[in-house]
């Protein structure tokens, strides 16, 4: 599980950073900034997620970062929201991927990676997702990607790299 637990650990980062902006701890050592930080290292020291990082993410980090330190919760949200859809699209591709290829665990490991993201996005095509990844014996991989999908334009992701592999 390479790229698991990294997707996790950027999710975490994401998120305690929106959190400690929102509650105005800007302390560089342990507040949002450092959250910040600790987002470029995993996202760049990692290198199945390194390989997410566009422009478009690396300004986002930036500006996030650079939000946090001045407490604009509001810009610090958007860098937040950015970051959060491509850490999604990097672990529904995963999803997708590891169906094609009948690799249940591996799936199914980052679906939980992301499970209570999605669930605030949509509680039952969350669900929906899991219970397709959840059973024994051959995945239906065509509704494990329309099942992604769906989530992935729920979420506001792009979602036309989810075709299925032959």
């Amino acid at each position: 599980m390479t790229i698991e637990l990294p997707l996790v650990r950027a999710l975490v980062a994401v998120e305690a950073g929106e959190r400690l902006t929102e509650a105005g701890d800007l302390d560089p050592w342990f507040g949002a900034p450092h959250e910040w930080d600790r987002l470029w290292a995993i996202l760049y020291g990692t290198p199945a997620l390194s390989g997410a990082m566009s422009e478009e993410l690396l300004a986002a980090v930036h500006s996030g970062a650079t939000a946090s330190m001045q407490g604009d919760t509001a810009a610090a949200r958007d860098a937040h929201d950015l970051v959060r859809r491509v850490v999604l699209r990097v672990a529904l591709q995963g999803i997708t991927t590891s169906s094609a290829r009948s690799d249940a665990g591996r799936a199914a490991a980052y679906l939980r990676g992301v499970e209570p993201l999605l669930a605030r996005v949509d509680p039952r095509a969350t669900d929906a997702l899991a219970s397709l990844l959840a059973v024994e014996g051959p995945l239906d991989t065509l509704a494990i990607s329309e099942a992604a999908t769906q989530l992935a334009g729920l979420a506001g992701v792009e979602g036309s790299f989810l075709a299925v592999e032959s």
